[in-house]
C-alpha cells in the first residue's frame, strides 16, 4: 500500500502539509532465540538503523500494525508479541523528506516468536539485519538504545515502560 493509500495519507490529504499530526504507530523488538540478535532496518529516508514498525491503520491494533509492518518489511510472521513500553514522543516530530511532520505516540512489543525467511523489500527498506545487542551498527536512531533500555528493565520486573 502506497503512503496516499494509508490511513496517514488519507488524513494527511484532508488536513494539509502544515499541521503537525498526532499519529498512532507500533515498532516489534524481535528477538533471535537462539543468540539474542535483534533485527533491525534501516529505510531509504529515515536516518540511522530502527526498530522494525510504522503508523496504525484506521482498522487495526498497536499490536496488528507492529505485526502487519514487519511482516511488509520483512516477510517475517510475528506470534506472541507483548507489549513493554510507549512512548510518547511529543518532543520528537518526524518530518518526512516531504516535509510532512508527525508526532508519532508508539507502542513498543517484544517477540522471540516468528516464522518465514527473512526477506528485504526493496521498495520499502534500503537494509535490514541481524545484531547483537553489543553490537549494534552505525548510524543508530536515537530510539533504539531507549527501546532497548525499556525493554531491560520491562524483562527485570520493573513493569510497562513510559518513555517520553
Amino acid at each position: 500500500m502506497s503512503f496516499a493509500e494509508s490511513y496517514a495519507g488519507r488524513v494527511r490529504a484532508q488536513v494539509g502539509p502544515d499541521t503537525l499530526l498526532k499519529l498512532p504507530g507500533a515498532c516489534a523488538l524481535v528477538v533471535r532465540p537462539d543468540d539474542g540478535a535483534v533485527l533491525l532496518e534501516r529505510s531509504h529516508h529515515a536516518s540511522g538503523w530502527r526498530l522494525p514498525g510504522g503508523l496504525a491503520d484506521a482498522d487495526e491494533t498497536l499490536i496488528e500494525c507492529a505485526a502487519r509492518e514487519v511482516f511488509e518489511e520483512t516477510a517475517l510472521t510475528l506470534e506472541d508479541l507483548t507489549p513493554f513500553a510507549f512512548f510518547d514522543g511529543a518532543h520528537h516530530p518526524t518530518t518526512l523528506p516531504n516535509g510532512d511532520r508527525y508526532h508519532a505516540m508508539t507502542l513498543l512489543c517484544v517477540t522471540s516468536r516468528y516464522s518465514g525467511t527473512l526477506t528485504i523489500d526493496p521498495s520499502e527498506l534500503a537494509a535490514l539485519g541481524w545484531f547483537a545487542p553489543d553490537a549494534l551498527p552505525t548510524p543508530l536512531h536515537p530510539s533504539v538504545p531507549r527501546a532497548l533500555e525499556a525493554y531491560a528493565r520491562f524483562a527485570a520486573g520493573e513493569g510497562f515502560q513510559w518513555m517520553s
